[in-house]
């Protein structure tokens, strides 16, 4: 998994696009992640090595292909945008900050 990055109003993001053509149409993701995550888990199920995998953290997707050339940039900075301004207000909801 090779993870592109990108800069938006000072956060620095890394995403990757992934999708591709079926009977029902074009179909892309696009995963943006900030940071990693560490989790451990077992060789087999409660037996074995601990396996530790550090692993980037999801904070949203966009049902599109952000490397289409058929949007433009200021399409893909507002849809971005907009799902910053979700994941603020989801910060500010977790702070107690409700109105």
């Amino acid at each position: 998994m090779s993870l592109k990055k990108i800069e938006l109003d000072g956060i620095q993001m890394e995403y990757r696009v992934f999708g591709g053509v079926t009977e029902y149409g074009e179909h892309y993701i696009t995963e943006f992640y900030i940071g990693s995550k560490t989790s451990i888990k077992r060789k087999y199920f409660l037996f074995g090595k601990k396996i530790e995998k550090v692993e980037p953290f999801k904070v949203f997707e966009l049902y599109i292909d952000i490397e289409d050339p058929n949007y433009t940039k200021k399409d893909i900075r507002e849809r971005i945008g907009r799902k910053l301004e979700l994941l603020g207000r989801q910060r500010e909801i977790e702070m107690g900050e409700i109105v």
